[in-house]
């Protein structure tokens, strides 16, 4: 069996959101207590695996103490300054050489249905990369996040500098991508600024 894990990027610097936005508490129900965007997001995601990875900026001792709280394994990145792709990297050169697939999730994406993530595992191959896209009121299509890599691409995630992320790997092979529609607009949702928070609150 094709064993599958996940990679949370959360070394992100938070610029524009003016504090540290992983640490922020949301209350998503009435039934449940809130707690930080982060853990939220970490809850979801081990409802579909138990190989979990987070890559967090070395400078963030508070977000560690949470992670460590959560009992969840993570990676240090010493260079999260440098950009997304970096962080992409990191995780990719510290993940389980038994990993054949492995979904890189965003730490600032709390609203995304833990059905979503099943739907996309279940897509997944080590020879495909599988990107969900969400219809628009307009009919019109979007690619969102996460986005599951398979083996035959590591090699390549793990040479990633500065911003880029993953987007440059996905341009250079298209002829691999599995598109899966899937009803969830949680998987265009990041959090940039408070102001993103307020709005999906409305």
């Amino acid at each position: 069996m094709n064993k599958f894990g996940i990679i949370v990027l959360a070394a992100g610097q938070s610029r524009r959101f003016g504090s540290q936005k992983l640490l922020y508490p949301l209350k998503m129900d009435s039934q449940r207590d809130a707690q930080p965007m982060l853990g939220w997001t970490i809850e979801n995601l081990k409802q579909v695996s138990d190989q979990l990875l987070v890559v967090v900026d070395a400078n963030q001792p508070e977000l560690i103490n949470l992670l460590r709280s959560l009992d969840v394994d993570y990676v240090v990145n010493h260079h999260a300054e440098q950009g997304l792709g970096v962080s992409l990297a990191c995780g990719i050169n510290a993940i389980s050489d038994e990993w054949d697939m492995a979904m890189i999730a965003l730490g600032d994406m709390p609203f995304v249905q833990s059905e979503s993530y099943q739907t996309l595992k279940h897509a997944a191959f080590p020879n495909a990369i599988v990107v969900p896209e969400v219809e628009l009121a307009s009919g019109e299509f979007k690619r969102g996040n996460p986005v599951v890599f398979g083996r035959a691409f590591f090699e390549e995630l793990a040479l990633l500098d500065q911003d880029q992320g993953g987007r440059d790997v996905i341009k250079n092979h298209q002829d691999s991508v599995i598109s899966v529609v899937i009803d969830d607009s949680g998987l265009l949702q990041d959090i940039d600024q408070p102001d993103d928070l307020m709005n999906l609150s409305a």
